[in-house]
């Protein structure tokens, strides 16, 4: 391996992603290469800063390569300094993008239909565990009710062809929420309701349905719906259509 590749494999290498001979070559190299020794000394000493600073869903490989390029593209366009021997510069840069970074996805409703679309995913994965294993939906409501500080209403659907499974407590978008599963058709359906003051998701599909806005996002091939109601934020994940996910919203709003 050349100092080149080295930079090209220079931060899966810190974050541990590569496996097998090229982790060996790699090592090979910077044993007698003193200039990518260095570069590799400097990166880990950056990135337990970054580490330490930004949240861990933050400070990912991907997250950091982003933020990297905009700093490499800016240094170009200005000519002013090297990147690679303008850390503290790079560094300030960098720490600024990431703040503007952060305060956008914190202040970004969207963010819970994310968090929706995963915790589905997971439970689809079984790395969900149920507290409440039970199809009455009234009794699901007032377990759940005990654990949560907000009015809890998870609806019989069962005349509407989805059958309730269970549900448990979850997180969505960092606030406590009941999370129920419904089987429609042949598909797990995830409903959440939690507190919430949203009332809209700009960067979302919005239909509008009796007066009332929903709000979808497609993401990993699911449609979650988002909806709010005196106070509740509701939304319904699964793998169903569009049409079939907003009839069963009819039933639950």
């Amino acid at each position: 391996m050349n100092c080149q590749e080295i930079r090209e494999h220079l931060y899966p290498y810190i974050d541990g992603e590569l496996k097998g001979s090229t982790v060996e070559q790699i090592k090979e190299h910077i044993a007698n290469c003193p200039l990518c020794s260095m570069e590799i000394r400097n990166e880990k000493d950056f990135d337990k800063i970054f580490r330490s600073c930004f949240p861990m869903e933050l400070a990912s490989y991907d997250f950091k390569e982003k933020l990297l390029e905009k700093v490499r593209n800016e240094s170009e366009k200005s000519n002013i300094f090297s990147f690679k021997f303008a850390k503290p510069i790079a560094a300030a840069i960098l720490i600024v993008l990431a703040v503007v970074y952060m305060y956008g996805s914190l202040k970004d409703p969207a963010v819970l239909l994310s968090d929706a679309t995963k915790t589905h995913i997971s439970m689809m994965q079984e790395k969900v565990a149920f507290d409440i294993s039970s199809s009455d939906a009234k009794e699901v409501s007032s377990k759940l009710q005990q654990k949560l500080d907000f009015n809890v209403s998870f609806p019989d659907l069962s005349k509407e062809g989805a059958n309730l499974k269970g549900a448990c407590v979850c997180s969505i978008n960092k606030k406590n929420a009941a999370h129920a599963i419904y089987v429609y058709q042949g598909h797990k359906i995830s409903v959440f309701m939690f507190s919430s003051k949203e009332k809209k998701i700009r960067s979302a599909k919005k239909v509008t349905l009796n007066n009332r806005d929903y709000y979808i996002k497609n993401e990993k091939g699911y449609n979650s719906i988002f909806w709010s109601n005196n106070g509740i934020g509701c939304v319904i994940t699964s793998n169903l259509n569009e049409t079939d996910l907003l009839y069963l919203i009819k039933q639950i709003s």
